[in-house]
């Protein structure tokens, strides 16, 4: 019985610091505006990554390089510019056009 208690024990604590370490690792990778946390959870090295307090040691140096080798995988930091708008249809309204409509030159030929 004291066995199976101690077993119990210490699978449970496993699971606690399983969950510890998921946590701190999705806290981590949405800060470090992560697209997609699945898709670079598969190419973290999850061996090297071990939580020391509230600290993921061997995160940062594989965010790092993930970011040079495959930088769209994370949000840019640059600052989107605002989109130009344009009103619909002809935005110089024909009056200020400087050619004559092929039209008008005919009907004036003809007028003459």
């Amino acid at each position: 019985m004291k066995g199976e208690n101690e077993t119990t024990k210490t699978e449970l604590e496993k699971k606690l610091e399983q969950q510890a370490f998921d946590h701190k690792l999705e806290n981590t990778l949405s800060g470090a505006k992560v697209k997609n946390t699945k898709a670079l959870k598969a190419l973290l090295d999850m061996d090297t990554i071990k939580l020391d307090g509230d600290v993921l040691k061997g995160l940062d140096s594989q965010l790092d390089s993930l970011k040079e080798s495959d930088p769209y995988l994370f949000d840019s930091e640059e600052s989107q510019s605002s989109p130009q708008i344009v009103p619909p249809g002809n935005p110089n309204g024909g009056s200020n056009s400087t050619e004559t409509d092929p039209f008008a030159a005919k009907l004036a030929k003809y007028n003459d």
